[in-house]
């Protein structure tokens, strides 16, 4: 997660990333990423929810914001492909294949981007939430936290199938921590931001 942060934070990097709190693209959703202006390359901005930052922990804050980070990571290393780089191509072969095969032509990568987080960053993302909440829960916990937004994937669906006991906890944990209310009987563990 670290070279991820450094991506955007380092001095003279070609890539922008800025996290506002505003209405996202998509309505419903807690946050989104895109390309600034939906088309400038290199320049990314995350919408935060006013609505959802307003009432979420901050354990449920700092798993979206990581989430989002993901979506900008991955949408400048398509930038970098469309400017030629092949080495991006060839690291991320995964993630290539799963747009090819799940995007229609000018249509959102973000299906596949879910799909590969799935796959490659659970661990990722639950050690880097452990290691911002101090490790003052379960490892469980903050593997449960990763897998938020991340529900209509293959990969969630395949590990965590409906009416599975693991389903439900990951589900009850993300919507008590996202609402800072208890969800079937899961209270929230995060402070409210």
């Amino acid at each position: 997660m670290a070279m991820i942060i450094s991506r955007f934070g380092t001095p003279n990097t070609v890539y922008d990333w800025e996290l506002i709190t505003s209405v996202p693209s998509v309505i419903g959703n807690k946050a989104d990423t895109n390309r600034r202006n939906g088309s400038t390359p290199f320049d990314y901005v995350t919408k935060i929810d006013p609505t959802y930052k307003n009432q979420a922990t901050k354990i449920s804050i700092a798993r979206t914001i990581l989430h989002e980070m993901l979506h900008a990571y991955m949408i400048s290393h398509i930038d970098d492909v469309n400017s030629g780089n092949i080495v991006d191509i060839r690291k991320f072969i995964q993630l290539w294949q799963n747009i090819r095969n799940t995007t229609s032509p000018g249509g959102s990568s973000e299906a596949a981007q879910h799909e590969y987080m799935a796959q490659r960053f659970i661990p990722p993302l639950r050690e880097a939430l452990k290691e911002w909440d101090g490790a003052s829960q379960s490892n469980q916990y903050y593997e449960d936290l990763a897998w938020g937004a991340l529900f209509d994937t293959d990969t969630f669906k395949y590990f965590h199938p409906i009416g599975s006991v693991s389903r439900l906890r990951i589900m009850n944990i993300n919507a008590a921590e996202d609402n800072n209310n208890i969800s079937n009987g899961t209270s929230p563990k995060g402070t409210k931001c």
